[in-house]
Formats: structure tokens, C-alpha cells, sequence
């Protein structure tokens, strides 16, 4: 009696260990026919392959399950990712960030007026026989623009300057000598600049107004003249010491300056 309670024990025993490994062939073996039956539904074959690592792994043991491709395909994303990061960073160009590059695309002004200059002088002015006066004094203010807009180192100049003019007239004229006032605009052309100094030329117009002195009417002459500018600090064009001499002529008689002065660049 007890050995056959032993063998019905140990039957039992040996039926309830043999279920669970009977259950988990029958799962396999659905599910590999399941999936031999999906990878059969691709026309092109390309789920075969899938198909089949799929088995292998479920198929494969503990020890040759911990050797996943994962990482390895993981790595070939993160390299194809980087790839790509690149190919769009080179339509990218360092000159859209910087500031100099959108400048250099605009067209300069015509007229340049942030570079406009402002400056003050003291010379001597002297005069033809017809005007039968000595030399006198002359103080004066100048402004000038440049105009990158025309070919070569072209700039607009003018200034506005008060001197004295006594003329050597019989006695019984009243106003022989007086204050008067000179106006005079025009162009210049820059033919020597480096570092040091600068040569410019002008040409432009004066208009005199001598306040009612005896003798001389108002008007307008031609006015040429020739500035050599020195700048204040070495490669610095900011601040310039110039010394100019100029010549007026109407036609008959003329007036002649020898500046020296000083402007600044604002």
C-alpha cells in the first residue's frame, strides 16, 4: 500500500510537471506558425528577415539572448541622425550672423552724412590793387560732406567767414572801412590720402557782402582753392589740422585767403 501511494504520488507529481512544459510548446509552436504565416503575407519578402530574427531570438537561449542587436542598431540611428544634422548645418553660412555681412549688401548713401565734417579757421585775407586795401584778418567756419556715391573721393564743402577791408579813399567818403561777410560753397576732390595727411582741391563760388563800404558792390566770383589736412592722431581722420590757401575772381579784380584750421569728423 505504501509504495503504490508512493507511485500514484510520484505519478501525479511527474503529470503536474509535465503540463506547464506542455502549454509553453504549444504557445511556440502557435506562435512560430503565426508568424511563418505573416511573413509569407509579405509580397516583396521584406518581412522575412524580420520574421526570422524574431524566432532566433525567441529560440535562442538566456545566454545568447543577452547579445541583442539593439545597441548596435541604436548606434547606427544616432550616427544617421548626426548625418543629417550635418548635411543641414552646411546650408548655413557664418555671414547670416554676422552683422557685417547684411551691411555689405546695402548700397552706400549718395551723400554720406554720418561722416559729416565741422571745423573753424584764422588766416589772412589780402586784395587786389583795384580794391586799394592792405591785407586783414579772417576768421571762418567750414563744413563738408563726402559723397561716396560719385566715382573716386569726391565731398560738398562750405563755410561762412567775417573780415575787414579798409580802402584807402579821399577823405570825404564816409565808410571807407568796414566788417564783411563771405559765403562760399562747392566741391572737392581728394587726390592724396593716406595715413598722415591728405591733398584736396576745390572749386566753388563766393558771394561777398561788404555791409555799405564805399565803392564796392556786392556779388559773386569764383572761388579755387587748394587744402593740405594733417590728421590731429595717426590713422585717425577724425580730427585734422588744414592749412588752405584760396583764390576769388570776378572778372576784374580778386581776393586772396591763407587759412590755417582745424576740423573734426562727427
Amino acid at each position: 500500500m505504501i509504495v503504490r501511494a508512493k507511485n500514484r504520488i510520484g505519478g501525479r507529481v511527474m503529470k503536474s510537471a509535465l503540463q506547464p512544459s506542455s502549454s509553453a510548446g504549444l504557445v511556440f509552436s502557435t506562435a512560430a506558425a503565426l508568424l511563418a504565416f505573416a511573413s509569407s503575407a509579405f509580397a516583396d519578402g521584406a518581412g522575412t528577415r524580420h520574421t526570422e530574427m524574431v524566432l532566433e531570438s525567441m529560440l535562442a537561449s538566456p545566454e545568447q539572448k543577452i547579445e541583442s542587436p539593439l545597441p548596435a542598431r541604436m548606434s547606427l540611428w544616432a550616427e544617421a541622425e548626426n548625418e543629417n544634422e550635418l548635411k543641414e548645418a552646411q546650408f548655413i553660412a557664418l555671414s547670416d550672423f554676422l552683422p557685417q555681412g547684411r551691411q555689405a549688401a546695402q548700397k552706400p548713401p549718395f551723400i554720406d552724412f554720418s561722416h559729416f565734417e565741422m571745423g573753424g579757421y584764422l588766416g589772412m585775407v589780402d586784395f587786389s590793387a583795384a580794391f586799394k586795401a592792405k591785407p586783414s584778418f579772417v576768421a571762418g567756419i567750414t563744413a563738408r560732406v563726402p559723397v561716396p556715391g560719385l566715382p573716386g573721393d569726391w565731398g560738398i564743402w562750405g563755410e561762412a567767414f567775417l573780415s575787414y577791408v579798409s580802402r584807402d579813399l579821399p577823405f570825404y567818403y564816409p565808410d571807407k572801412g568796414k566788417n564783411w561777410i563771405g559765403l562760399a560753397v562747392g566741391g572737392d576732390y581728394t587726390f592724396v590720402k593716406d595715413e598722415i595727411w591728405y591733398l584736396r582741391a576745390q572749386l566753388g563760388v563766393l558771394y561777398a557782402y561788404w555791409t555799405g563800404v564805399n565803392r564796392l558792390d556786392n556779388g559773386m566770383g569764383v572761388l579755387a582753392g587748394v587744402q593740405v589736412g594733417f590728421y590731429w592722431i595717426k590713422h585717425n581722420n577724425s580730427a585734422v589740422v588744414t592749412l588752405t590757401p584760396q583764390l576769388s575772381y570776378d572778372g576784374s579784380s580778386w581776393i586772396g585767403f591763407l587759412t590755417v584750421g582745424f576740423s573734426v569728423d562727427f
